[in-house]
């Protein structure tokens, strides 16, 4: 089961630090694969999907910028610059800090799915657009229980499990060529 929530793109320019909204209606789908999480966009209207990401737990989080006052938040990897910005686009902002606490439970592993919603999404103020962040990254040691033991102990967890996922993938594209020859 896909859980899922309404949110539009947005695009980082790394010289003026700032994002700007890409105008389609999107929705973000977090699905599981193996032992990862996929974290894909979507768009509303055609339904390409236009970008997907690997999640591991306790390798990345979802998070409000603190510098907006719009609803924009960021899913960014600990230790490293990797981030993926978004607007939301639920109904409801009053929600948005308890959406965003689903989202992270479950990209960390604690399952907390909801129901797809289809309804159409409220309206959005950017305030003109764009929003000024800095990109102050948070120290891996800011996980929790990451001393350098933990955090190697994690990161030979996600090799070995993306190892098994990667050759179970392979043994179905050989036993689909098996069934098609």
């Amino acid at each position: 089961m896909a859980f899922e929530f309404k949110a539009g793109k947005m695009v980082f320019d790394a010289v003026t630090k700032r994002v700007k909204p890409d105008s389609r209606l999107g929705k973000v789908q977090i699905l599981r694969e193996g032992p990862a999480k996929v974290f894909q966009w979507l768009d509303r209207e055609t339904g390409q999907a236009d970008e997907g990401v690997y999640l591991f737990a306790q390798q990345a989080i979802f998070e409000k910028i603190k510098q907006s006052s719009a609803r924009v938040y960021v899913l960014r990897y600990f230790g490293s610059d990797q981030r993926y910005f978004f607007w939301l686009q639920e109904d409801d902002p009053s929600k948005d800090e308890e959406l965003c606490r689903k989202i992270n439970d479950l990209i960390n592993e604690q399952e907390a799915e909801r129901p797809v919603d289809e309804e159409g999404a409220g309206e959005v103020d950017m305030n003109n657009g764009q929003q000024e962040i800095e990109s102050e990254e948070a120290p891996a040691a800011a996980m929790p229980g990451a001393s350098g033991n933990d955090q190697a102990a994690r990161d030979a967890q996600t090799i070995s499990a993306l190892i098994q996922m990667l050759a179970g993938k392979a043994q179905k594209r050989e036993k689909s060529t098996v069934c098609a020859s």
